[in-house]
């Protein structure tokens, strides 16, 4: 229940225009591990946000500078799903948020 579902994928601007428009959760990595976690969003639209991260290279987020790859999971309760990761990432990590996280809670 703490991971996001599904695998890895390379942070790229061909995967990005791929996404499925549709709700869900992400997770973007530094590296191919789940120990490598630097955030977890969600939105209403997978590929928007993640075009909108691709076009700006995260220029309203340096944190997120660091991305490349990333795990997304498709759910129409997107809110929900973020809020149970985000806890879960912190019961396991000493009360700790995933690095780019710590910035916006």
């Amino acid at each position: 229940m703490g991971k996001i579902n599904g695998g890895f994928y390379a942070w790229s601007e061909k995967n990005a225009n791929n996404i499925p428009e549709k709700s869900g959760v992400y997770g973007l990595f530094k590296e191919k591990t789940e120990e490598s976690l630097i955030y977890i969003g969600s939105t209403k639209n997978l590929r928007k946000r993640f075009i909108h991260y691709w076009q700006t290279k995260f220029s309203e987020d340096p944190c997120k500078k660091a991305t490349k790859w990333y795990k997304r999971e498709i759910t129409s309760s997107y809110k929900e799903r973020e809020k149970k990761l985000l806890e879960q990432y912190a019961k396991e990590h000493n009360g700790k948020l995933p690095e780019c996280n710590q910035k916006v809670a």
